[in-house]
């Protein structure tokens, strides 16, 4: 009987050990600002104007993030995409199929539209990575998009859309 419980005990135990081992800690990327009193996150934090999102700011209180070549931050990179290949027809005039992507609020603020972290329940993915050409966005005669772009797209939806710049 004492064997039987010592080796259920040792099994256990190891057990225990594979898997604890199997676990690794990472480490988060510091984000580095120059105040440290600001924070940046997916509220729009950093842009001072809130729901239009303005390109240029540093934040209510002057900090900046410094950039991280592995993150796609939405003020730098997508909205300046958005801005060249779909505003002329998604935007709070025309919102052409009810879809205005003129700025990071209207974005999230429409159901499906984008969903954090899951890209294949992303309707923004889902127009630009359309199979059938003639449902594909942008429409004709714009171009389509580039792989290079659609991965960078795909990207910000993966790390969760956040409203984030950097410099």
């Amino acid at each position: 009987m004492k064997q039987k419980t010592l080796l259920s005990v040792s099994l256990i135990f190891l057990l225990f050990i594979i898997v604890a081992g199997s676990c690794k800690k990472t480490d988060p990327e510091p984000v580095v600002l120059t105040n440290p009193a600001q924070s940046t996150g997916s509220t729009g934090s950093t842009g001072s104007t809130g729901s239009t999102g303005s390109t240029g700011s540093t934040g209510p209180t002057g900090g900046t993030t410094v950039c991280d070549p592995d993150t796609v931050y939405f003020q730098n990179d997508i909205l300046p995409l958005l801005q060249m290949y779909c505003v002329a027809c998604h935007n709070p005039s025309l919102h052409e199929d009810g879809v205005d992507l003129s700025s990071y609020s209207a974005i999230m603020g429409k159901d499906g539209l984008v969903e954090p972290c899951d890209y294949h329940e992303s309707e923004l993915y889902e127009a630009i990575t359309e199979s059938d050409v003639d449902d594909r966005m942008p429409a004709a005669p714009s171009p389509a998009l580039s792989a290079a772009n659609i991965l960078k797209i795909k990207t910000w939806i993966m790390q969760c859309a956040q409203n984030n710049q950097c410099n």
